[in-house]
């Protein structure tokens, strides 16, 4: 039998974030911060993973949370495909509060925690720097159908299409496209 469940207990590192999709569903994303055991000196401490929902009473719960709440989720394991690429997130249907974030947890952070939130920025600097430079670039639009010539077209003349050919989309960027 197949099973795909998740249960994560960790610090709340991001603050949730609502967006509406296309399709008019509410998706509401943070991170979840999970340390690691201990087994090997020198590795990376703790994991940042993405949690995202579509539950309005999992949303809810989230806006009376703050960031160093130690919380508990219980989800699925998806991962999400765009025009761009992809990427593994968890998807929550139970959400709760563990524990409190400390108070002045910004004054009385552990030092430790402190080394992998700045590196965990940096990082999104740098991953966002790079999306930035990606979108700037121009992809070509590749279409998978095969051009079929149009019935009176000379049989030499098959194959190398036209401007005006809706089917010859070579060399067309995206934003070329969509003018």
């Amino acid at each position: 039998m197949h099973r795909n469940e998740v249960m994560l207990v960790g610090r709340l590192s991001m603050e949730p974030v609502g967006r509406e999709l296309p399709s008019g569903s509410l998706l509401t994303q943070w991170r979840l911060a999970v340390r690691r055991p201990d087994d090997h000196p020198g590795r990376q401490r703790s994991d940042a993973i993405e949690c995202a929902t579509f539950d309005d009473e999992v949303r809810d719960m989230l806006t009376g949370w703050l960031v160093d709440d130690v919380i508990e989720v219980q989800g699925a394991l998806r991962r999400r495909w765009w025009r761009g690429g992809s990427r593994y997130e968890v998807e929550v249907r139970t959400a709760r509060r563990v524990a409190h974030a400390p108070d002045g947890s910004a004054d009385q952070a552990d030092p430790e925690d402190q080394v992998d939130q700045d590196k965990r920025a940096e990082s999104e600097e740098a991953q966002a720097a790079r999306r930035s430079r990606k979108g700037s670039r121009r992809r070509p639009v590749i279409s998978l159908r095969r051009s079929r010539p149009a019935p009176d077209t000379p049989p030499g003349a098959r194959g190398a299409g036209t401007a005006a050919d809706p089917e010859n989309v070579r060399g067309t960027s995206i934003d070329d496209a969509a003018r």
